[in-house]
């Protein structure tokens, strides 16, 4: 299965939806974000186009942690962001201190 996360305009994660390797020719999970931009176009038949779609990895395989409503996606180090976490300046993880 491949999980996108489409973003708003401020790269908050409105939502996370899964869809079949199949619909994106990578039906032995092998190819990752290659697969990026055909499940975009998957994406768009589905929801219409003008959204935005990053893909996320659920083993955190890449773009850090899975991306989950009311995080964000960090364009600079191409990472998704839970919510109340921060980056330090190198792309690191910052836990919270509370």
């Amino acid at each position: 299965m491949a999980h996108f996360a489409e973003l708003n305009d401020e790269n908050e994660v409105l939502q996370v939806v899964v869809i079949n390797n199949e619909d994106i020719n990578d039906a032995d999970n092998t190819r990752g974000l290659l697969a990026e931009a055909e499940g975009i176009t998957f994406l768009e038949t589905l929801y219409g186009s003008g959204k935005i779609w990053k893909q996320s990895s659920i083993n955190e395989n890449f773009r850090g942690t899975h991306a989950i409503e009311g995080g964000t996606y960090n364009q600079e180090y191409d990472k998704f962001v839970p919510p109340n976490i921060e980056l330090d300046e190198n792309g690191d993880y910052i836990p919270p201190t509370d």
